[in-house]
């Protein structure tokens, strides 16, 4: 079967809810259309909830919650990351791409999850909308951060100021199991009666 007859008998339901990441579509004022699988886990709200409400109420955001009139009409919708996406991408039809630090809500505890915000705009009857994408990249930052790690044992400081080992840490951190064995030159200085061949070199 070739990928035209594949793509011709998918439909637009299956496909935006494969998609690993949330999907909102937006008209050019920001109000959802529609939103796929896991936007409705990140919003935790089913998608009949959310339909032609604006993307700050349905995801939760602190401004547009205190604010009488919602989202849309904060001081701080201007600067809004996802909001001013959407905009740009329907008001000069190109796709948008930044990184936003965002406060999400799971059950009763509050998180800070970083998050890739793309933004692209397509036309359906006539409007044009766009196709927020937000793919939550939470993990990859926390791997390019500096990690604080002691010279002497490895123990690392967590962010509660509490030394644990590598192997807790990266367990916590990223679920990764840990296998153990012992380098060549830890072999030599600990087995020096071993006839152990040198270590490989790095390319």
């Amino acid at each position: 079967m070739n990928k035209a007859k594949i793509l011709s008998e998918l439909n637009y339901r299956t496909i935006i809810d494969t998609v690993p990441a949330a999907l909102f579509i937006l008209d050019n004022e920001a109000r959802i259309l529609d939103i796929n699988t896991n936007a409705t886990e990140l919003t935790n709200q089913e998608s009949d909830v959310t339909l032609r409400k604006l993307c700050g109420d349905v995801l939760h955001c602190f401004h547009a919650q205190n604010a009488p009139k919602g989202c849309g009409t904060t001081e701080y919708c201007p600067d809004c990351i996802i909001r001013s996406s959407v905009l740009a991408s329907c008001q000069g039809n190109i796709i948008v791409k930044k990184k936003a630090e965002l406060l999400v809500q799971k059950g009763q505890t509050t998180q800070a999850r970083v998050f890739l915000i793309s933004a692209s705009p397509f036309t359906h009857k006539g409007e044009t909308l766009s196709i927020l994408s937000m793919e939550d990249i939470t993990e990859l930052m926390l791997l390019k951060k500096f990690i604080p790690i002691c010279s002497a044992c490895k123990k690392i400081r967590n962010d509660d100021d509490y030394w644990e080992s590598i192997e807790r840490f990266l367990k916590e951190q990223y679920g990764a199991q840990m296998s153990h064995g012992i380098c060549p030159d830890c072999i030599k200085k600990l087995y020096p009666d071993l006839d152990i061949p040198p270590p490989k070199k790095s390319p």
